[in-house]
């Protein structure tokens, strides 16, 4: 069934109390200075999985009475190859790319709308925050955020003009790489 929109997504996000510090399970007796390295701990991640986006499989459109310069490809065969091939198989040659050809002059390409699905997405977003009182009215809280956690590489879809010597395969990612950042931030 042809479609146009992402068949799953899962957002998981949750933060976290460390139980070490002040009134914790773990190193609960600290007092003074301990107390204040130990306690305060939290947490928090983020976790993006979705599946593939669909895309079409396109041609150059000549002469076809639509007013377009885009056409669909004709499809002769199902497509899609097997996603259990290796990662350089898989982005040299994502679809079976005998299974679309140019449509003639003037006709239409019989390929549907979203025919294919392109390579799913995952990412991890991980945060370590330490909160630190230094009165009862000033703290001061570090974080470390982790963008990305695991440096997944998410692939954008295929290269789907039939036309092109790159059809077929995949030549970007979507989104970005790790990324780390810190930051100090006083409260009052």
């Amino acid at each position: 069934m042809p479609t146009n929109s992402i068949a799953s997504v899962l957002h998981f996000n949750g933060v976290a109390d460390l139980p070490f510090g002040p009134r914790k399970r773990f190193l609960g007796s600290a007092k003074g200075a301990a107390a204040k390295i130990v306690g305060g701990w939290q947490l928090a991640g983020l976790l993006h999985l979705q599946s593939g986006q669909p895309f079409t499989v396109t041609a150059p459109a000549a002469d076809t009475g639509t007013g377009s310069t885009v056409n669909r490809a004709h499809r002769v065969a199902d497509g899609r190859l097997s996603a259990d091939r290796p990662k350089n198989e898989r982005l040299n040659r994502y679809l079976d790319t005998t299974a679309f050809v140019r449509p003639a002059r003037g006709e239409i390409g019989t390929s549907g709308v979203g025919v294919l699905i392109g390579p799913g997405l995952w990412v991890t977003d991980v945060s370590v925050i330490k909160d630190t009182a230094i009165t009862e009215r000033w703290n001061v809280q570090f974080r470390a955020e982790f963008f990305n956690l695991f440096n997944h590489a998410n692939f954008a879809n295929p290269i789907a003009d039939v036309t092109s010597p790159a059809f077929g395969r995949i030549g970007s990612t979507v989104g970005f790489p790790r990324q780390v950042q810190f930051g100090v931030r006083l409260q009052w």
